[in-house]
């Protein structure tokens, strides 16, 4: 949920350390300025530095295709399909942004799928072969983020994204309503200690 303001007042992520959520890989530095809390849940207030990404939009009504097809196009970018042809390092999250959500159960949402680029990168990474995928500046934002485990699916995406809404509202926060962020920071395979968030 990306905040119209900026409250009270990165690895300032629990001092300089990334945290374990991130399983010893590259991800993105973030400052924690506070908290939303509620009865039920309670939301951190992060704010991001700008950073690279490499993302790609696609288009469809289902966001667990569109993580699927999303994920491959970027998968192929880190293992070589570049100006460079040269592998990089994966990172986390898998963040899933929504763009434009569609006005109906049959209408088209425009997911754009990102990659953190690692930080040895973040000031020369190759440009994609793909024209589908794009290297894509992400600007400073602050964010207000539910976190949670297991494996989220788009059901529960859309439950979460409304269960912070409905808080930000009722604090009378303003955010912006038109979009969100899905993260994801673990790999199918890993079956326990899993780490999702909403923004």
């Amino acid at each position: 949920m990306l905040l119209f303001f900026l409250v009270f007042g990165g690895f300032a992520v629990r001092g300089e350390s990334p945290p374990k959520f991130c399983h010893g890989i590259d991800c993105p530095k973030y400052m924690v300025n506070g908290s939303v809390d509620g009865s039920d849940i309670s939301l951190e207030v992060r704010s991001y530095p700008g950073a690279l990404w490499a993302s790609t939009d696609i288009k469809a009504n289902d966001q667990d295709k569109a993580l699927q097809t999303g994920f491959m196009r970027l998968f192929n970018y880190i293992s070589g399909q570049n100006r460079k042809s040269q592998k990089i390092d994966m990172t986390s999250p898998v963040m899933c942004r929504v763009k434009e959500i569609g006005q109906g159960p049959f209408c088209n949402t425009t997911f754009t799928v990102s990659f953190f680029v690692p930080f040895e990168h973040q000031g020369d990474a190759p440009e994609p072969s793909a024209d589908n995928v794009y290297l894509d500046k992400v600007s400073d934002r602050t964010v207000a983020v539910l976190q949670g485990s297991g494996f989220w699916m788009q059901n529960d995406v859309l439950k979460y994204v409304g269960q912070a809404g409905d808080l930000l509202k009722q604090k009378e926060i303003a955010f912006n309503d038109t979009t969100y962020t899905f993260s994801g920071y673990d790999p199918p395979f890993r079956l326990f200690n899993r780490h999702n968030e909403i923004w």
